[in-house]
C-alpha cells in the first residue's frame, strides 16, 4: 500500500502525519490507514487523539492542521491527488490549506 507524508509549517513548528492509501484497478479506494504515532489505524480520529504530535502550547496549530487534513480527506481532494503521485518524492501542495503531500513509499 503506498504511503504518504502530509506536512504543514505553522510558525516554527512543522506538523506531519502519515497515511497509506490502496486503490483498486479502477482507481477507487480499497483501503486507507492512518499512522497514529504508534500503530496504523483505519480511523483518522486516532490521530487527533494522540497528543505526542505536539506540545500543549502548540495544540491550536495542531488542531488547525488536523481540521485542514480532514477537510481534504472528506472532500476526496487528498485521495484524488494522492493517486497522481507515482514515484517516491513526488509531491503536491494544497495552496488553500498550506499542506504538502509527498509519496514516501511505493506500493
Amino acid at each position: 500500500m503506498p504511503e504518504f507524508k502530509l506536512s504543514k509549517e505553522a510558525g516554527t513548528k512543522k506538523f506531519e502525519l502519515s497515511i497509506a492509501i490502496d486503490y483498486d484497478e479502477d482507481g477507487n479506494i480499497e483501503a486507507q490507514e492512518f499512522y497514529d504515532g504508534v500503530d496504523w489505524s483505519d480511523n483518522p480520529a486516532d490521530i487527533r487523539l494522540n497528543t505526542s504530535y505536539c506540545d500543549e502550547d502548540e495544540q491550536d496549530e495542531w488542531n488547525l492542521f488536523f481540521n485542514d487534513f480532514m477537510h481534504l480527506l472528506e472532500s476526496n481532494e487528498l485521495t484524488e491527488k494522492a493517486k497522481t503521485l507515482k514515484k517516491v518524492d513526488d509531491s503536491y501542495y494544497f495552496v488553500e490549506e498550506c499542506i504538502e503531500i509527498v509519496l514516501t513509499e511505493e506500493d
